[in-house]
Order: C-alpha cells, then structure tokens, then sequence
C-alpha cells in the first residue's frame, strides 16, 4: 500500500515536465569534444602551441576514460573540462563564440 502511494505523486504533468527540462538541458550543452581549434594561440609559436595541445588531448582523453561515460557521454564532459583547464593552465585562451 505504501509504494503504491509514492508511485502516485508524479502525475503525467510532472513526467512531461521533466523530459521537456531534460531535453532543454541537453541541447544547452556542447556536443563536440574540445580541440585546439578553439583556443587563442596569442604569441606562442604553431609548434609550441600544437605541442601542448596534443599533451592536453591525451590528458583529457586519459580523464575522460578514469571519469566519462566512454560513448554514453555525448556531451563529452570529462574530457572537455580536463582539455580546458589544461589549455589555460598553458596560458591559452577560448576563442570567443559567435
């Protein structure tokens, strides 16, 4: 009798309620993994700057396997935090969007 009253408090309102959120909240976030493509290499020379990208890459491909969800994570979360702070701890910055 208990679980049955638990189960009764969403109603169909409350359920599309919740899946409109969620699909908001997913579109909001980005899709694409990060790249060096969407930094500011400033003054650092196209070597330099394709060297630590590619040290940042496999810092956040190495993050991203300990703490991402692998191909269920399509926003790529894990590995664009740890690309981004890796990048700015270089001293780049994000190029500005559109």
């Amino acid at each position: 009798m208990l679980s049955a009253r638990f189960g009764s408090e969403c109603g169909p309102r409350q359920r599309m309620l919740a899946a409109t959120a969620a699909i908001c909240l997913a579109a909001c976030t980005s899709m694409a993994a990060r790249s060096a493509a969407d930094y500011e290499r400033g003054s650092t020379a196209e070597a330099q700057f394709r060297k630590d990208a590619a040290a940042c890459e496999k810092q956040a491909e190495a993050s991203a396997k300990e703490f991402g969800y692998g191909p269920y994570d399509p926003t790529h979360g894990a590995y664009n935090r740890m690309f981004d702070m890796c990048m700015r701890t270089s001293g780049y910055s994000f190029k500005p969007q559109p």
